[in-house]
């Protein structure tokens, strides 16, 4: 018999409502430069919120567009931006579309759950609405959110491979979130007013001149006028879009990678740095450090220098400002933000870790994923596999983990991971599948050997029985739709850690399972007292089990998907044990070492709408009705306890 139900009396404010997991992102406003490349201006891909705990549920999925249409570029995939405007919290997805014959840029927005009653067997999730951004432009970048103003309403900001675009996002609220609506797809700015400025995948972002508060910000954007061969660094006024500096970087960039903000240390002037990659056919000035302001110096430094020059990868900047520059040159590279001492004409160097493995070349096109101890995460490409490094001080710098993880036959993976607050990441893959594993490494060191050091195997972050999984979206979904496509772009994590995931033709959204208040990966009558703790005192819940385990409280409560979990959530919560109960499987990752594959079957009630599922253990029949008897008295007490509250 499951601990007893005790009703603490200082406690019961808590069955008249509670937000739940989004005390986390209490830091993020709509002032802050929301989820777009990974959640902060430098470039970290790391949230501040739990993502799934164990293989999640598909939560809402539509139709989003191609990636690149055409070109050695085809495929590659603008990625998503999560944002709150007035008080609702949407997904923005852009995409690129064949009208008439022509490619037009599209940016769908959603619902961060569709109004109503809504099952994905049944359909796509329905738009808010449309910003129809070009025509006869293409796209692959993602979307920047923020704040023009203080108080004010939240703008994206969207760029093709021709201009960057302004949009109001004032009309969305909690009337036309449900009813939908036409945008007016007029720009409150465009960039350049007149000529064009052409990048393939370059996205914009969003930082300030110095680390003071009430610093002037830029929204800072690469390219190269008119299709020329002078690739530029521009600062823009966020409120107008107008030009406030410019900065001349070298002859022959694509347009690829997204600048990155961070500090310069030991700045008596606290100001920061704007860095950028470059990839171009001869090698050579292919990362740059420039201040902020766009004065003074700007400083340069070569990344490689033969086989493939430059990099495709975003930097990316650590807490304390040092830098990580994956290069196309099979390396990882890591930068002082020191101002470099004459006659030194780039910033020191930290680090160089190669990413051969096993006698084979692996070129790096993906940017990194920084994990706060100073950890690096990468996808590579010949191989196309996880690398996990460090650069911690007084630790070997060089590669220490590695996982396979993305099938298909593709070799570039460009799809940053997003990494969570419990040092999981988060990545689409080539084959279709989302896969998630976590920052430790295995005992075991992999069959392979470099420099005389084994590499040891990274960690799969969702198990099930003796296998570690992955989610594999659905083949045939309401009449025969296939969501599992290849994916080339980095994964946003919600605050309730639904992640969103763009792949080529679609947008899903997987959400932890609900219910699951053990956090053991299954939902059934064995989670009833967890869910009292946590409806009654969510503070002893997190200690003991969502922070242990990185459990979304908002994710796994938040069943009848109104943004917060109260007692509101009691009857979906005994719905969901009595008729959908069970453990989603999904499959056994690539890299899985465990050896057979467990048996799967159904769970029960509607649960096969959400992929494959296995019966736990303790589930392998019908609860006792001991068992029963106990999870309805449970559950009858909780509800007279709220009723008179």
């Amino acid at each position: 018999m499951p601990w007893g139900f005790v009703v603490s009396s200082p406690l019961f404010w808590f069955c008249s409502g509670w937000g739940g997991g989004s005390q986390a992102l209490a830091q993020l406003d709509t002032a802050d430069p929301w989820p777009t490349y990974g959640q902060d201006e430098r470039n970290t891909c790391r949230g501040p919120n739990f993502g799934p705990h164990s293989v999640p549920e598909l939560r809402w999925w539509a139709t989003a567009g191609t990636g690149y249409p055409d070109g050695v570029f085809a495929g590659l995939r603008s990625g998503a931006a999560i944002a709150v405007v007035n008080g609702v919290r949407v997904v923005i997805v852009p995409g690129n579309y064949v009208v008439d014959g022509e490619n037009e840029v599209h940016a769908k927005i959603f619902r961060f759950h569709p109004c109503g009653s809504y099952d994905p067997q049944t359909g796509p999730s329905p738009e808010i609405t449309t910003i129809i951004v070009a025509k006869r432009e293409r796209i692959a970048s993602t979307p920047l959110v923020f704040r023009t103003a203080e108080g004010e309403t939240p703008v994206v900001v969207i760029q093709t491979d021709r201009y960057v675009r302004c949009f109001d996002l004032a009309p969305i609220n909690e009337t036309t979130v449900c009813t939908g609506f036409t945008h007016n797809s007029a720009p409150v700015w465009q960039f350049p007013p007149s000529d064009e400025l052409y990048s393939i995948a370059s996205s914009p972002a969003l930082g300030t001149e110095t680390t003071l508060p009430e610093s002037a910000r830029h929204v800072f954007v690469l390219g190269r006028p008119n299709d020329g061969a002078a690739t530029y660094l521009y600062a823009l006024d966020p409120d107008a879009g107008t030009l406030n500096w410019s900065r001349y970087l070298r002859d022959g960039d694509q347009g690829l990678t997204t600048p990155a903000v961070g500090p310069v240390e030991s700045d008596t002037q606290n100001r920061n740095f704007v860095y950028v990659t470059l990839k171009a056919p001869t090698s050579g000035m292919d990362f740059w450090a420039i201040f902020a302001d766009g004065a003074g110096t700007a400083y340069y430094s070569t990344l490689s220098t033969g086989g493939q020059p430059g990099s495709y990868s975003s930097p990316g900047v650590h807490d304390d400002g040092d830098v990580v520059v994956p290069a196309d040159n099979r390396r990882v590279l890591g930068f002082d933000n020191l101002i470099p001492t004459a006659p030194a004409t780039g910033l020191a160097l930290r680090f160089l870790a190669t990413t051969t493995n096993c006698s084979v070349a692996d070129w790096v096109s993906s940017t990194a994923g920084l994990f706060s101890d100073r950890r690096w995460l990468v996808w590579t490409e010949s191989t196309r596999r996880f690398l996990l490094g460090t650069d911690d001080e007084g630790v070997s710098q060089e590669v220490i983990g590695t996982r396979g993880g993305s099938g298909g036959s593709h070799q570039w993976v460009w799809g940053s991971p997003a990494l969570d607050h419990f040092d999981r990441a988060f990545s689409g893959s080539l084959d279709g599948s989302l896969r998630a594993v976590r920052n430790i490494v295995h005992e075991g060191a992999i069959q392979c050997d470099l420099d005389e050091q084994d590499w040891l195997r990274i960690r799969g972050a969702w198990t099930l029985g003796s296998t570690e999984r992955a989610y594999s979206p659905p083949t045939s979904i309401a009449g025969g739709t296939n969501l599992k496509q290849s994916s080339r772009s980095g994964p946003a994590i919600d605050l309730d850690g639904s992640i969103v995931v763009a792949n080529e033709g679609y947008v899903f959204v997987v959400r932890p399972l609900l219910a699951d208040f053990t956090g053991d990966g299954c939902r059934n009558n064995f989670d009833v007292d967890a869910f009292v703790l946590a409806l009654m005192d969510p503070a002893s819940w997190h200690s003991t089990i969502g922070v242990p385990g990185g459990v979304n409280l908002l994710g796994v409560g938040d069943c009848n998907n109104d943004g917060v979990f109260d007692n509101h959530d009691i009857d979906c919560f005994v719905d969901l044990v009595i008729n959908d109960f069970g453990c989603p499987a999904g499959e056994v990752d690539l890299d899985d070492q465990s050896g057979q594959q467990q048996q799967m079957t159904s769970g029960g009630g509607s649960s096969g709408s959400f992929g494959t599922w296995m019966e736990e253990v303790q589930m392998s029949q019908d609860p006792s009705e001991d068992d029963l008897s106990y999870f309805h008295l449970q559950i009858a007490v909780l509800r007279a306890y709220c009723e008179t509250e």
